[in-house]
């Protein structure tokens, strides 16, 4: 509120984090998810806690000023496979809870002005939390709240797997919504994938995908028509999103992070009606000039012929004779994009005349949702591997470079695709990086006790059940370690990582070790300090990608 801040930190990267207050002398709230959010007249807030197993599964409202014992749960997710989060709508008039896995969501509404109007009793809280539709498996939808009465719902329901945009009336109860009932405001569209829907008080903006590439629409509310008008952007590749800023309801001008691969990035206000873009701040990167780089979209043919693009850039004027030094980066999971943008930590390889290359490989949903759920999950998670190897066999052909001058890098589940493709193609590279590798996964998802498990059985399959169970052991990294030369690998892990345990890349190293038939290294590297994501502190992060970075270039210069 206007007087008093809250912050949450985490102090060792368990991802438990601590809830402190500035401005009032009021004891902090512990071993929370980190997330929490203020009522709008500032007297509560509502916040997250863990289960046994790191997941977060109930929802707390904390009267300020108050002792955390006597908090009030008002949610709790018995469905192991299921999450919550939650916000504050922009208009700040409704709590929305998510209770979501990967396929299924529901979704809870509490009104503010009911709930700070009523005393502070369980009970009645409770009966004031309204389910907006049952979960049912499959179903996917977000709802934006809007103080007109209109509830705008983004959902794949009835086959829209890119996504439909739904608006209930305002005379309708937000109790049980029949989806098939509610007015049709943007048709499924099977080449443009909608991501998320914002409200403002005069427009809505929507952000996705079209061609491959983030795209950000607006929609007017004062007329009758239900038009996208798309923010055009110049460059032919690039990364838009929505900033964290867009807090004001009331404002005419939506706030963007803009990038290039070359270009780094460029704060923007655009005006809803007109689209008018100002630049107020460009990121400041000394000793940097954009025009000394190229950018380029290469397109790769999978085993499959599916089109896969690969974003590069490079110095200009980079020779086609085989020889440059490469890095490949790759993620290619849980409908995640790896975006084309700017990157302030590739410059000092780019420097080195290093080829920097992303592969968009299926896994993630840059071409749409199907680009995930039907090309690189469950039983085509392999679509995922064969599309890397594709793309670096894309670069070799092309000229940029030779399987001695190919770094590759991944992290987490991108981990798990550098010790698939490694297994299968380990000639195609001379140097891997595996970041916080998701390398055991046979064993991982085979243990529901170990954190985080069960969730991910909508990502990768369940292994108790027979299909996924030799699917996953195709692929499994630690489980198809053989007897073959591996190039260089280096490893890195967080010992606080309470999402790849650091025992797993060290069994993954000691089976490299013990099977590779080359001389090449298989380092491992474990922060003592650090967890899933790394170092928060600035230099020892610095000191991170300064050790990396050395790594691959003195391998592949």
């Amino acid at each position: 509120n206007a007087d008093v801040h809250a912050y949450s930190v985490d102090f060792v990267g368990g991802e438990l984090y601590d809830i402190y207050f500035l401005g009032a002398e009021w004891p902090p709230i512990q071993s929370t998810t980190g997330d929490f959010a203020w009522s709008s007249d500032g007297s509560f807030i509502f916040y997250g806690t863990k289960d046994h197993v790191q997941r977060p599964y109930r929802v707390w409202i904390h009267k300020n000023g108050t002792h955390s014992s006597q908090d009030i749960c008002i949610f709790e997710e018995k469905d192991d496979v299921f999450e919550v989060s939650f916000e504050i709508s922009r208009c700040r008039s409704y709590f929305i809870l998510h209770a979501t896995s990967t396929e299924t969501t529901e979704v809870h509404l509490l009104n503010l002005r009911d709930f700070e109007s009523t005393s502070f009793v369980k009970e009645v809280i409770i009966e004031q939390l309204k389910c907006v539709r049952q979960r049912e498996h499959g179903v996917r939808y977000t709802v934006a709240p809007h103080p007109n009465g209109h509830l705008y719902i983004l959902t794949n329901f009835d086959g829209a797997k890119n996504n439909a945009l739904l608006r209930l009336p305002a005379s309708t109860n937000i109790m049980a919504v029949e989806f098939s009932k509610c007015e049709v405001v943007v048709q499924h569209r099977p080449d443009t994938f909608l991501e998320s829907v914002e409200v403002f008080q005069e427009g809505l903006v929507l952000t996705g995908r079209e061609n491959g590439l983030s795209q950000i629409w607006t929609m007017l509310l004062n007329n009758n028509d239900c038009s996208l008008r798309q923010v055009v952007m110049l460059d032919p590749i690039y990364a838009i999103s929505l900033s964290w800023e867009n807090n004001i309801f009331e404002s005419q001008w939506i706030r963007v992070a803009y990038s290039t691969p070359h270009k780094p990035q460029l704060t923007l206000d655009i005006n809803l009606k007109s689209h008018t873009q100002v630049i107020l701040t460009q990121e400041t990167v000394t000793e940097y000039d954009p025009d000394e780089y190229e950018v380029e979209r290469m397109v790769a043919n999978s085993f499959d012929n599916t089109p896969v693009h690969i974003s590069v850039i490079s110095r200009k004027g980079v020779k086609r004779d085989s020889s440059n030094p490469v890095l490949l980066y790759g993620y290619g999971a849980y409908g995640a994009c790896n975006e084309p943008r700017f990157r302030r930590r590739w410059i000092p390889l780019l420097k080195r005349g290093v080829v920097c290359c992303i592969a968009h490989i299926r896994g993630g949903s840059e071409n749409g949702q199907l680009w995930y759920e039907t090309g690189g999950k469950y039983l085509t998670k392999r679509n995922t591997f064969m599309d890397f190897i594709a793309c670096a066999e894309h670069l070799i052909d092309q000229g940029l470079t030779n399987p001695n001058k190919i770094a590759i890098e991944g992290r987490s589940a991108g981990g798990l695709l550098i010790g698939a493709v490694l297994n299968m193609r380990p000639d195609l590279f001379k140097v891997a990086i595996a970041d916080v590798p998701f390398v055991d996964a046979m064993t991982t998802m085979c243990d529901a006790s170990i954190p985080l498990t069960a969730g991910e059985w909508e990502e990768w399959g369940n292994p108790n059940e027979y299909r996924f169970h030799e699917y996953i052991l195709s692929y499994s990294p630690i489980d198809n370690v053989r007897a073959q030369s591996y190039p260089h690998i280096l490893i890195q892990a967080g010992l606080h990582d309470q999402r790849v345990q650091f025992w797993e890349p060290l069994k993954w190293a000691s089976k490299l070790r013990s099977l590779t038939t080359s001389d090449n290294d298989v380092l491992v590297k474990i922060d003592s300090h650090a967890g899933h994501f790394s170092a928060s502190d600035r230099y020892r992060y610095l000191e991170e990608m300064a050790f990396e970075q050395s790594y691959i270039l003195s391998k592949i210069q």
